[in-house]
């Protein structure tokens, strides 16, 4: 019994040993940044209506527990009001003048 207590007392110093000479070597490693939870680095275009390009260029960064949800939410806000602007356009009247009456069909030889 006593000669496992000192093979295990010497692998608790070893495994001490080589904790510390990893550190040393490696450093404690980098901190985590935290970043304020309301910035939003994710840039749409204004001024106008966005495009499928606009959405295929938006990349939005991984936070330490997956994305930033004032990111998310701002694209999510903004890709609503685009779709309630598109929804109006579409049940809006056409203009005056417009007609999409067919004209009359061209005679069949």
């Amino acid at each position: 019994m006593g000669e496992f207590l000192w093979v295990f007392f010497g692998l608790i110093v070893v495994s001490g040993l080589l904790y510390f000479v990893i550190t040393v070597v490696f450093g404690p490693g980098e901190e985590r940044v935290d970043s304020s939870p309301d910035s939003s680095p994710v840039v749409l275009p204004h001024g106008r209506v966005l495009a499928p390009e606009d959405l295929d260029k938006v990349r939005l960064p991984v936070a330490f527990r997956g994305y930033r949800m004032a990111e998310v939410d701002a694209l999510l806000d903004r890709l609503s009001e685009e779709l309630a602007i598109r929804d109006a356009l579409a049940r809006s009247p056409q203009p005056l003048g417009h007609d999409d009456s067919p004209e009359d069909p061209p005679p069949v030889p």
